[in-house]
């Protein structure tokens, strides 16, 4: 904990473990210190007539795992609760790999994740294989009331003869502006100067999903779906560790989806993006975390960083829209098409109200 600011407030997360398995085991070490060892038993519990019958081991003792200089927390976890399964594992690794942000720095908080049923994850993508893919790419910074720096790249694949990268930037911040809910021809100011919330850094990955595109283009069509299906969306984090649920299927927590609908050529949808808002928690104090850890509680201060993420998310897509007509003209042969509704995402709207 040497220098980090806590995660979470109420300790409920800590119990979360004990649903696994039956017998839980703690090996904790800091530097210069000797190695704590915990032991839980609840099979004892359920047996025992009364709670002094029941011991739990809590001990300190010369290091046997973190020996030398080593230092840190291993977890077991035995006696299982469920017969995993293939499904399961692969859902496990899903959920586990997106802790942490892709689009950090190398010093940031990582994952690995190993297993002795490698087979059961045959077929599943990760970030490295998939980025290769997205065409249109964008980092940006929101600080007050502006986009402070915006920078974007448009990618076509080297088969792609005749189409051209594209970079854009900002050169002077851009103040964000809104209608203003409820008053037709009005605007109000976004601005996170008004509550504790800090910089805020957006990372965007978008992919393209038309059909000729993906016929020409794409060598595995249904996993290229099925992960942008599984991943898509914008993900929080915080301090590098990531806010549930934002980013989880089902959680159209920025509106794409339903914006999409409207007009689907122009807006993005879920499935098509992968992005990464980053805060610093030491600076995002207002923005305060449900005690079940699924979001945030959505007072004033999120209203507001949803809305300038939100506006964020728009600047970009206006330039990538720029660069999806050149696309569509390229893929149809030099003649513009016309629009194509996207009835499959009609269709799972639908869907949900059936």
């Amino acid at each position: 904990m040497l220098n980090r600011l806590p995660i979470g407030e109420k300790g409920i997360g800590r119990f979360g473990v004990h649903k696994l398995g039956k017998k839980i085991e703690l090996i904790t070490r800091s530097a210069n210190q000797q190695e704590v060892y915990v032991s839980i038993d609840w099979n004892a519990f359920a047996n025992a007539e009364y709670l002094e019958d029941v011991h739990v081991i809590i001990e300190e003792r010369n290091p046997e795992y973190f020996t030398g200089d080593k230092t840190g927390t291993k977890l077991l976890i035995s006696d299982l609760s469920a017969c995993w399964s293939r499904g399961m594992l692969r859902s496990v690794y899903r959920a586990v790999t997106s802790l942490s942000s892709p689009f950090n720095t190398i010093d940031a908080f990582r994952v690995r994740f190993k297993t002795n049923k490698k087979e059961w994850l045959t077929g599943l993508l990760n970030f490295e294989d998939i980025k290769r893919y997205a065409l249109y790419t964008g980092s940006m910074e929101i600080e007050g009331n502006s986009i402070t720096k915006f920078t974007y790249h448009f990618s076509p694949f080297a088969a792609m003869t005749g189409l051209k990268p594209r970079d854009f930037q900002i050169t002077s911040p851009v103040t964000m502006l809104e209608s203003a809910r409820g008053k037709e021809n009005n605007t109000r100011k976004i601005d996170l100067g008004k509550y504790h919330v800090g910089k805020i850094k957006i990372d965007l990955m978008v992919f393209d999903r038309d059909s000729s595109f993906r016929a020409r283009f794409i060598e595995d069509k249904r996993t290229y779906g099925t992960y942008l299906d599984e991943n898509g969306g914008i993900r929080v984090f915080r301090d590098g560790v990531r806010i549930y649920d934002y980013g989880e299927q089902g959680n159209d927590w920025l509106g794409l989806d339903s914006g999409r609908i409207n007009t689907p050529s122009k807006n993005l949808s879920n499935n098509l993006v992968l992005g990464a808002v980053q805060l610093d928690r030491e600076f995002s104090g207002d923005l305060q975390e449900k005690a079940n850890r699924e979001g945030f509680i959505e007072n004033a201060a999120y209203i507001e960083f949803r809305d300038a993420v939100k506006y964020a998310i728009n600047y970009f897509t206006s330039q990538r829209n720029i660069d999806k007509e050149s696309l569509r003209v390229y893929l149809n042969g030099g003649k513009k098409e016309p629009v194509k509704q996207d009835v499959s995402l009609i269709r799972q709207k639908i869907a949900m109200y059936i």
